[in-house]
């Protein structure tokens, strides 16, 4: 029927919908820092690259400990 799930999926699991969730945090954070300052608001180009790298880190940690067990 209903197999339990193992540790390691569970880990997998939270690490990929972190991942997915840090990215459209930060994004919509970045969107707010503009509406908050309004004229002359910029978000440095770091703050992206930041969230894509961190995002697709814990993305690939998770699909990894997915597949290794």
């Amino acid at each position: 029927m209903h197999e339990r799930k193992t540790v390691a999926e569970m880990i997998g699991e939270f690490l990929r919908e972190m991942g997915t969730l840090y990215f459209i945090f930060g994004v919509l954070d970045a969107q707010i820092i503009l509406l908050e300052r309004k004229e002359g608001a910029v978000v440095p180009a770091w703050w992206f690259f930041g969230i894509g790298g961190v995002s697709v880190l814990l993305l690939s940690i998770g699909a990894l400990i997915e597949r290794l067990r």
